[in-house]
């Protein structure tokens, strides 16, 4: 479980605050489609949260 290991401790690292997709890509090594990938599977096992902030 490394990349999804690094993805989680970048997410963690955030804070309540979280992190943009770009921040994880960029401190995991991967892909941001690849990032994507992954956090979706996080996301519907339950272990990260999404959210979208309007700019």
């Amino acid at each position: 479980m490394g990349i999804m290991g690094d993805i989680l401790d970048v997410t963690m690292n955030g804070g309540q605050q979280g992190v943009i997709v770009s921040a994880i890509s960029r401190r995991a090594n991967l892909s941001h489609y690849a990032v994507l990938d992954k956090c979706e599977k996080l996301i519907n096992a339950g272990l990260v949260e999404t959210r979208r902030d309007d700019r």
